[in-house]
């Protein structure tokens, strides 16, 4: 089996392991419960999309894991964020939001999620860096470092 077909099947999987997803969760709700989460790798949060990307990456394979927890935008942090940040959703459509997250570790960060419906639930489809290093997370996953 080829890595697209691995791929495939851990995004499935992923995808059970969700769980009922709650229809009455608003964009803002499906971003925070990403920052309770322990790691910053694929979550049954993301997109079919997005999780496919996290499964492809090709970027350990020529030496360029992404090295940072994107949900802070530097290196993991061993201790909880969730209190020092804040949560706007800033769009909002029927089939699309813009949840904008703002917080201060090292320095302050803002991060600009775009959540879309997807199987009936919002789910994160992308995220975007407005701060220094500005990042594209799809593209980073894509090996895109421009």
């Amino acid at each position: 089996m080829d890595w697209i077909g691995r791929a495939g099947i851990i995004a499935v999987c992923l995808s059970a392991l969700a769980g009922p997803a709650l229809a009455d969760e608003t964009p803002t709700d499906v971003v925070r419960r990403l920052y309770a989460e322990p790691g910053a790798g694929a979550s049954p949060l993301h997109t079919t999309r997005l999780r496919a990307l996290f499964g492809a990456d090709v970027r350990p394979r020529s030496g360029g894991a992404l090295t940072f927890d994107y949900r802070v935008n530097h290196e993991p942090v061993a201790r909880d964020v969730t209190g020092d940040v804040s949560f706007v959703e800033t769009r909002a459509g029927p089939a699309r939001a813009e949840v904008d997250v703002s917080l201060v570790d090292d320095r302050p960060q803002r991060l600009v999620y775009t959540v879309v419906r997807e199987d009936g639930v919002w789910r994160i489809d992308e995220v975007r860096s407005m701060g220094e290093p500005s990042w594209v997370l799809s593209a980073l996953l894509k090996g895109d470092t421009h």
